[in-house]
């Protein structure tokens, strides 16, 4: 009984992403950063950056939304790369939830850079 009581109280307190599906701030800082360069690297093309939008592989089954893609825009639009910024453990690979995405997009034939944050602290949020 003391059990389930000390579960619930974590249960309301706790909270999985306090920032929603943009990530924390130093995630957000570093995607902008990318997306800008992305955006220099593809001015004057054919190519779209898009960030935490659908890819236009989803009806292919690839139902990611990146932090930054860049796409082609001539139809059928196609993703060219994807960059994804996110945590990693403390060896320095990503997190499990990281590289679930990468098989997914080496099933797709997509490259995809990975530019790691540090981990988080344990208590910050």
């Amino acid at each position: 009984e003391r059990k389930a009581a000390k579960v619930a109280r974590r249960e309301e307190t706790a909270v999985p992403n306090p920032h929603g599906s943009h990530g924390a701030p130093d995630h957000r800082l570093k995607v902008r950063e990318l997306e800008e360069a992305a955006k220099q690297e593809v001015k004057g093309t054919q190519y779209e950056v898009r960030s935490n939008q659908d890819l236009p592989e989803k009806s292919a089954g690839l139902n990611r939304r990146p932090d930054v893609a860049v796409i082609d825009a001539t139809e059928p639009k196609k993703t060219i790369k994807i960059i994804e910024v996110g945590r990693s453990n403390q060896s320095g690979t990503p997190v499990p939830r990281e590289r679930k995405k990468f098989s997914e997009y080496d099933a797709h034939g997509i490259p995809y850079e990975f530019h790691p944050l540090p981990p988080k602290k344990s208590g910050v949020k």
